[in-house]
């Protein structure tokens, strides 16, 4: 069983055994593993609105949600940092208008490799730890409107994460990025950028969005 099919149905265990006393959405995760990214878990920015604006265009993005591959991540030394490459997967509710034209709106999955570096952390397993994501490089279409997301080229997207050892096997990781991102209608001709950073905090997803990762766990193991 490949490590991609294993953890859908981890996903899917948790969407099934999930109750109402759970409590959604609480930042950071507990682990037995504490490499990066966590193998459990996902990026959230609930709250926060995102616009990308062009001549003729309007595209609004809320719940963003990026959820790390960790069955995927090639680890990497970098010094005494460690490069961390996976494929993953980010979800967004997009309301798109374009001029002439009646508005679109959807929840929208794209997909991609992505990269963070995290410094001083290559042969550590606990610690605070700064960190930046490097890459992202993911497409998909809302409504049969395709569209490319990638982390800016030119403003760095920080971070911080935390991994402490809480006793019994276990590990706590809490950890942010303020995401730059910009986006693409045109097959990255040309890329509008975001009006601002995306906060996005690690967190477990609250059932619903776990269904919504699960299904786009699947649909990326089908392309390996």
């Amino acid at each position: 069983m490949t490590g991609s099919i294993r953890n859908l149905f981890f996903i899917l265990s948790v969407v099934l055994t999930v109750g109402p006393g759970i409590v959604p959405e609480a930042h950071g995760v507990i682990t037995s593993n504490p490499l990066l990214p966590p193998d459990t878990g996902a990026y959230l920015s609930k709250q926060q609105i995102t616009t990308y604006t062009a001549p003729g265009l309007d595209i609004i993005a809320t719940e963003h949600l990026f959820d790390p591959l960790a069955a995927t991540a090639v680890r990497t030394q970098v010094g005494a940092d460690e490069l961390e490459t996976f494929d993953s997967i980010f979800t967004a509710d997009f309301n798109i208008f374009l001029a002439g034209s009646t508005s679109v709106s959807s929840i929208g999955e794209l997909t991609g490799p992505a990269s963070i570096l995290t410094h001083q952390k290559w042969d550590t397993t606990t610690g605070s730890f700064d960190s930046e994501i490097l890459s992202m490089e993911l497409a998909g279409q809302v409504e049969g409107i395709s569209l490319l997301i990638r982390e800016s080229p030119s403003l760095l997207s920080l971070g911080q994460t935390l991994i402490s050892d809480i006793g019994g096997g276990l590990y706590s990781i809490e950890s942010f990025f303020d995401v730059f991102t910009e986006l693409s209608v045109d097959g990255g001709a040309t890329w509008i950028p975001a009006n601002d950073s995306i906060r996005m905090v690690l967190v477990i997803p609250e059932p619903a969005t776990i269904a919504i990762l699960a299904l786009g766990a699947l649909m990326m193991s089908r392309k390996h």
